[in-house]
């Protein structure tokens, strides 16, 4: 479906709430536990039924590749757990997060206490995709040779005006892109995902990334959050990202910016991460081969140096269901 259209404040300054209430680390993992990628390809059956999977190396999505990229600059923390699919010749990881979901008290203290609130008090979805309340797509392209569809999550579109600049997203090659929603559907006793074609067809420039900064802190460009923001913006193509400057939670200000140099200076000054991480890939998938197709890769973060190691993995689940494997792969 559609994704949610920024809606900037009519008037600044506007005070707006801290976060609060449920927040998804991994919302399809959370609603569709045994298939977290199970919306991404029903999204796709609706939008390109014909589309053909075998030439693709890599599927993930940004969260995967943010917690890799801290594994590699060994700012890991906590265990990290990724299960490993071979379809045909393509690599499907999926994170298993301790939690994929985390209830918060805006009461208690937060380095980005606006991180949430704020995309949402600036964003609305269309009337007819009421009920929706988060937005997925996937984007295709290539790195180090290998070919990616990463599924990402843009906190709106812009149309333009005042608040954007166009640009191009940074080393894009879009061929395949399909929408989906996660919303509750109420089937009398528990909640599921529901993936609906989109009806408007929406341009990778116009998506954005949301944030917010304190006001002692004035956005000039120069990189924001880079260990969050960038490698979402990178590996989802997202080429503009929105600052609202805030103090005592009323915000002063809301810009928006192509950032399409600043990620430029963010791929070149990480081109080395970038390609352990190719690397790392490559060796994952020929483990998983060794493995009979199912593996899972583990990192202990109490031991150092951080590594992980690649085990068979014992439960007979595929990452698909048997019907939809057959329908992209065969």
């Amino acid at each position: 479906g559609a994704p949610p259209k920024f809606t900037p404040p009519a008037k600044l300054p506007e005070r707006i709430p801290r976060n609060s209430g449920t927040h998804y680390v991994n919302q399809d993992a959370h609603l569709e536990e045994r298939y977290p990628f199970k919306p991404l390809f029903s999204a796709l059956e609706k939008t390109k039924p014909d589309y053909d999977m075998k030439d693709v190396d890599i599927v993930a999505d940004t969260g995967t590749f943010l917690t890799l990229l801290g594994f590699l600059d060994g700012q890991t923390e906590e265990d990290i757990r990724i299960e490993l699919h071979l379809v045909e010749n393509t690599l499907v990881l999926t994170s298993r997060e301790q939690y994929t979901s985390v209830n918060i008290d805006p009461k208690r203290g937060s380095l980005r206490p606006y991180e949430h609130s704020f995309p949402k008090h600036c964003s609305e979805f269309p009337e007819k995709e009421n009920g929706a309340h988060t937005h997925h797509r996937a984007v295709r392209y290539t790195l180090g040779g290998l070919n990616f569809i990463v599924k990402y999550q843009p906190h709106a579109f812009c149309e333009g005006g005042d608040y954007v600049t166009e640009g191009t997203s940074v080393g894009s090659n879009e061929s395949a892109q399909a929408g989906t929603h996660s919303r509750n559907v109420s089937n009398g006793s528990a909640s599921t995902t529901a993936s609906l074609p989109s009806s408007k067809r929406i341009k990778a420039p116009c998506y954005a990334e949301l944030t917010a900064r304190f006001e002692g802190n004035k956005f000039k460009e120069e990189p924001i959050d880079t260990p969050y923001h960038f490698p979402r913006m990178y590996f989802g193509r997202i080429p503009t990202i929105i600052v609202g400057t805030y103090r005592d939670g009323s915000f002063s200000s809301i810009q928006a910016f192509d950032s399409k140099r600043m990620l430029s200076e963010w791929e070149v000054e990480r081109q080395e991460d970038l390609r352990k991480l190719v690397r790392l890939l490559r060796d994952w998938r020929d483990a998983t081969e060794q493995a009979g197709g199912k593996a899972v890769a583990l990192c202990d973060a109490q031991f150092w140096p951080l590594k992980f190691e690649v085990y068979k993995m014992q439960s007979p689940r595929g990452v698909l269901e048997e019907a939809m494997v057959n329908k992209f792969w065969k």
